[in-house]
């Protein structure tokens, strides 16, 4: 793995112990690729979105939080029963 190369595309400077430490993390990342890749995978479908397959979510249903009240007192800024923040879309 070329750690050099790497460093140049992501714009970043590496002395050579943070080199030695990357090289060691790819190559390890690789390795573990790898093994992946010797997975046998022939009779599983493609899936080409998690929600698709897997709709495994929990019924959005409200539940009364036994602090609550405690919780927003100690909110730095509110309006009314909610956390006030700063604007954050222009």
């Amino acid at each position: 793995m070329d750690v050099e190369k790497i460093a140049e595309l992501a714009r970043i400077e590496l002395n050579d112990e943070e080199k030695k430490k990357f090289s060691i993390q790819f190559n390890t990342i690789i390795k573990w690729i790898d093994e992946l890749n010797e997975v046998n995978t022939e009779s599983v479908e493609p899936i080409y979105s998690v929600t698709e397959a897997t709709n495994n979510f929990r019924k959005d249903e409200p539940i009364e939080f036994e602090n609550a009240k405690d919780i927003i007192k100690n909110f730095p800024n509110r309006e009314y029963d909610f956390l006030k923040v700063k604007k954050v879309i222009g």
